[in-house]
C-alpha cells in the first residue's frame, strides 16, 4: 500500500511512476501473491517473447483502487435483470476462492463449472479448451442458437 501512496503522490508532483509486479511469490511486493506452482502456471500462459513492451508490472497506485473492486457487487443487478450466468471456478484458487464463487452462484441460481485446478490453470490446456467449449454451448443455449460444436468433454466437478 505504501508503494501505491508514493506513486499517487509522485504522479501529482510529475515524478516518474512506480511499478509493482502484477504477479510474484508470496512475501514479495506484488498485486497477486502466488505460491511457486501458481506463479509457474501464470508465467506459462504468457508467450515466451513479449510483444509491445509488456512487462509483469502495473502502476503501484492501482493498489489504492483494487481493494474497492468486487465483482460480487454486480450480483443484485444481474439478479434483477434475470441474466443467465455461468461461473467457472478453480477449486484450488487462492485469488478467487471456490467457496465465494459457489455463494455467488447460489445467490443467482447460476450454473457452475468447477475444475480441480488453481486460478491460472483455467487458462491453459486442457482445461482451457474444455471450459471454452462449455462456455460456447452455454452461450448458444442462453441465446437460443443452435450449437454444432460436437461432443463436449467436461471434467467432472469435485
Amino acid at each position: 500500500m505504501i508503494h501505491g501512496c508514493l506513486d499517487a503522490v509522485g504522479s501529482r508532483l510529475g515524478l516518474a511512476p512506480l511499478y509493482v509486479r502484477l504477479a510474484g511469490l508470496r512475501g514479495s511486493v506484488a498485486f497477486m501473491a502466488l505460491d511457486p506452482d501458481e506463479l509457474k502456471t501464470y508465467e506459462a500462459k504468457h508467450p515466451a517473447v513479449k510483444q509491445g513492451g509488456w512487462q509483469n508490472l502495473g502502476l503501484a497506485r492501482l493498489a489504492l483502487e483494487a481493494p474497492r473492486y468486487s465483482p460480487v457487487d454486480s450480483l443484485p443487478a444481474l439478479k434483477a435483470a434475470g441474466t443467465r450466468v455461468l461461473f467457472l471456478s478453480a477449486v484450488r484458487d487462492s485469488l478467487c476462492p471456490h467457496e465465494v464463487v459457489m455463494q455467488a452462484a447460489g445467490q443467482l441460481g447460476a450454473e457452475v463449472l468447477a475444475y480441480d485446478v488453481d486460478h491460472f490453470s483455467l487458462y491453459v490446456s486442457p482445461v482451457f479448451q474444455q471450459s471454452v467449449s462449455r462456455m460456447l454451448v452455454f452461450m448458444c443455449e442462453a441465446t437460443g442458437h443452435t450449437c454444432s460444436l460436437g461432443t463436449v468433454k467436461e471434467q467432472p466437478a469435485p
